[in-house]
């Protein structure tokens, strides 16, 4: 998924704000999703495509959301046959993914889970219920963004 943004719209990530993990999350999720995407990312997202490739936005979203799918499910099955070095590469793929979308706090846990899966005595389950429960939120607030697109 990122290859493809980035590759057709250079320097997408710096100006989105993509990439940047300053601190950890330290506060509970809030209540519903609407906060779970950043609103200046979709914007600036919709204007790559603008008139010349009305698809490019509802790609993208549809992109990142089977993406983050099969996220979740491979971190689940990782975590499930003590595959570390598959939850690192997972919460990675993920990481970057999210922060492309303008899901800070999804792109901060997957971070958080990748940096805990290469301790070998850190229990991953929070972190992936954590990740999953984010995944949640912010699969919910694109799916509304597609649905009005």
């Amino acid at each position: 998924m990122t290859s493809g943004p980035r590759s057709r719209r250079p320097g997408i990530c710096a100006r989105i704000g993509a990439g940047r993990y300053d601190s950890p999350v330290s506060s509970p999720a809030p209540a519903g999703p609407s906060d779970a995407v950043d609103p200046a990312v979709l914007a600036s997202l919709k204007d790559l495509g603008g008139a010349d490739d009305p698809g490019f936005f509802p790609g993208l979203l549809r992109e990142f959301l089977a993406h983050a799918d099969r996220a979740v499910a491979d971190l689940r099955a990782a975590a499930a046959a003590g595959a570390r070095d598959r939850v690192r590469a997972a919460a990675h793929s993920l990481k970057g993914s999210a922060g492309n979308v303008g899901a800070k706090r999804l792109s901060t846990l997957a971070r958080d889970l990748e940096l805990a899966a290469r301790e070998p005595a850190a229990d991953l389950a929070a972190g992936l219920d954590a990740v999953a429960a984010e995944a949640s939120r912010v699969k919910a607030r694109l799916s509304t963004e597609l649905a009005s697109s």
